[in-house]
């Protein structure tokens, strides 16, 4: 066999083997899980508002359903980036104070990884926390949801302790509020039972700035309430250290508080909007209920960054 020949059978099974080895690399990286280097930090809050809102059973199993979908989004997450680099990362589900001192699981309502950052781990608190859930609605629910809830002291005494601090890169503090959207819970009082009366215990007002949304007043005065809401400086309240520039918030199942009543639902969403903005917090996501769970607005919030 000539020289040439015996060249140009070594070049074709040189080339054959790297296609054989390019193959063989392709099948194996296709069995191996789909790790994704992912170095964000995931800390996210789920604030449940237990008003009358849980009245409806409709609307518990609405929010139960909810906090599954983020549960499960908070698990993928972990799986992309994989177990060991997950040991930052956690879910916490916090609920509004408000005037009834309730004995809820508080304990089973996380999923930290940070102890164990195994499947293992994840699996039992996911079970936990699911647990605690509806435990959470039952007694809710029994109760008849007349607990009014303050999402306002929230912001102002607890969301501190929730959330990682701005010195923290590669985080994303993530808060997504469950309610009706309103926020009327007159701040000053507190129902005392064992007294029968009412007793002050924090602020109510600043100025024309309220710990609560005036919402019937702004809806007598119609077209015009936006003018005299920014010319008499209405708004929340927000105190220096009320300044959360490294949060996201995602509002859901938002609703009218009167049938038909379109300035109503205009006069919440420019609280909200002031409201974050003078909190440093960048412009938060709102959405309305609906007969359907907001799939693609909770994975959309999520997957935005």
């Amino acid at each position: 066999m000539e020289q040439k020949e015996i060249l140009n059978m070594q070049n074709i099974l040189f080339a054959f083997t790297i296609i054989i080895g390019i193959l063989l690399f392709v099948y194996s990286s296709s069995l191996k899980p789909n790790i994704i280097k992912d170095k964000i930090r995931y800390n996210i809050i789920v604030l449940l508002d237990l008003s009358d809102r849980v009245k409806d059973n409709r609307q518990v199993i609405k929010d139960k359903s909810i906090v599954s979908e983020i549960v499960s989004i908070f698990e993928d997450k972990i799986k992309q980036k994989g177990f060991i680099h997950s040991k930052n990362d956690r879910l916490k589900i916090s609920i509004a104070p408000g005037s009834d001192n309730l004995n809820y699981p508080y304990s089973k309502l996380v999923i930290d990884m940070g102890k164990s950052p195994t499947l293992d781990n994840l699996n039992h608190k996911k079970r936990d926390l699911i647990d605690g859930l509806g435990r959470v609605y039952k007694i809710a629910e029994e109760i008849s949801g007349d607990s009014e809830t303050d999402i306002w002291n929230y912001f102002r005494l607890s969301l501190k302790h929730d959330i990682v601090s701005n010195s923290e890169t590669n985080i994303r503090n993530i808060l997504v509020i469950i309610t009706d959207g309103l926020i009327d819970f007159d701040g000053r009082y507190q129902m005392q039972e064992e007294k029968g009366k009412r007793e002050y215990f924090g602020v109510n007002n600043i100025g024309n700035k309220t710990s609560y949304m005036q919402l019937e007043k702004f809806i007598k005065i119609g077209d015009q309430w936006e003018n005299i809401f920014e010319r008499d400086g209405h708004g929340l309240i927000v105190f220096d250290d009320m300044k959360f520039s490294n949060l996201e918030i995602l509002v859901l199942e938002m609703k009218e508080r009167y049938e038909h009543d379109k300035i109503g639902i205009e006069v919440v969403k420019k609280y909200w909007y002031q409201w974050a903005t003078e909190m440093n917090i960048s412009k938060p996501v709102l959405t309305y209920g609906s007969k359907t769970i907001p799939v693609e607005a909770i994975h959309n919030f999520f997957n935005d960054k």
